[in-house]
């Protein structure tokens, strides 16, 4: 942590001070900004305003040409979801448009604490298994969730099977990337296999990194910029895959056998159909950096410049292509040329 070099800490307190004493309609004077991370999706401050609010509070900058739409979107996301008694930030506000700080932006409450990755390297075996078992009771009630009654459930985007492959190939087509209409074409193949279930709300980034256990030791789960209603083996899935190749397989495989036990599911049973998921969960991590690396992250709605951080982390991503494969049988020239020392 530290101060605010890329936008400069005087300008930004000052904007935001600004800012907040139009919302207030009184003097308010922020302080204690201080830098919390250089996400992918944003840059993410702390700071104090007590004219306006007690307490500590979080300022989310996005980036990108659908940074207001994102912002709005995980605005109305957590609204939803404090209202239906899932833990995460109390929201306070948004601003979709870029004109008081240069970026669109959301404040929420702060939450102080320590990842639930951290506790999964904790000595002790008693708080390892408690965080596992904890991070897959947070997964498994998010998809059981009773949501569409809820304020906002309107404004969810909901997506069947075949939805999602059609938003995905209208995202693909604006790119030219020949290699992935083969993946296009064994997963729509595959989806005609596959039996419908009732949609969820899902995450779709649910990672041990993206959990914060307070000193009360109350689980939160933040960053929700990709909330959706839709089949919630495809969160499952992008949660292994994400598990298998950024920490390590056993992890993967002890959420997988946590989570199925939770929802009663035989693993024998649902087997080959989880398999589709998994493949999709590979093929949209490997779509995403391969445009990343092609057209630049920002394209993507991601820090300018992230696809350098991707290109260090390629033998992680070579894992991914290579569960890919072992699933479909399916080669994808382009990646398979991006991966090839990896592989």
């Amino acid at each position: 942590m530290g101060d605010v070099p890329s936008l400069g800490q005087e300008v930004l307190s000052s904007s935001l001070s600004q800012y907040l004493s139009t919302q207030a309609g009184q003097a308010v004077q922020v302080t204690r900004l201080t830098r919390l991370s250089n996400g992918w999706e944003s840059d993410v401050y702390a700071f104090e305003a007590p004219a306006w609010r007690a307490g500590e509070y979080v300022l989310r900058l996005y980036f990108g040409a659908d940074a207001g739409p994102k912002a709005l979107g995980e605005y109305r996301a957590l609204t939803l979801l404090v209202s239906g008694g899932y833990p995460v930030p109390q929201v306070e506000l948004v601003e979709p448009v870029p004109d008081a700080l240069g970026r669109a932006f959301l404040v929420m409450q702060r939450i102080e604490g320590v990842s639930l990755g951290q506790l999964w390297r904790d000595p002790d075996p008693a708080v390892r298994e408690r965080a596992m078992a904890r991070f897959c009771e947070l997964l498994a009630a998010l998809h059981r969730l009773e949501w569409s009654h809820l304020p906002g459930a309107d404004k969810v985007q909901s997506l069947e099977i075949a939805d999602q492959f059609a938003l995905w190939k209208s995202y693909i087509g604006g790119y030219a990337i020949e290699s992935l209409e083969p993946a296009l074409k064994w997963l729509e193949s595959a989806s005609a296999q596959v039996t419908p279930q009732p949609l969820g709300l899902v995450h779709w980034d649910f990672h041990h990194e993206n959990i914060l256990v307070d000193p009360s030791d109350q689980a939160w789960v933040i960053d929700w910029t990709q909330l959706q209603a839709t089949d919630v083996r495809f969160d499952l899935a992008w949660t292994l895959v994400l598990l298998a190749s950024e920490r390590d397989p056993e992890t993967a495989a002890a959420v997988r056998a946590g989570y199925l036990a939770l929802r009663g599911w035989d693993e024998a049973a649902i087997q080959e159909e989880l398999n589709f998921f998994l493949a999709a969960a590979c093929a949209k991590r490997l779509v995403s950096v391969l445009v990343s690396m092609r057209y630049g992250a920002d394209s993507l709605g991601m820090r300018p410049g992230a696809e350098a951080i991707m290109s260090s982390r390629l033998a992680r991503i070579a894992l991914v292509y290579k569960q890919w494969l072992s699933l479909t049988a399916t080669p994808l020239a382009e990646l398979e040329e991006l991966l090839a020392e990896h592989l």
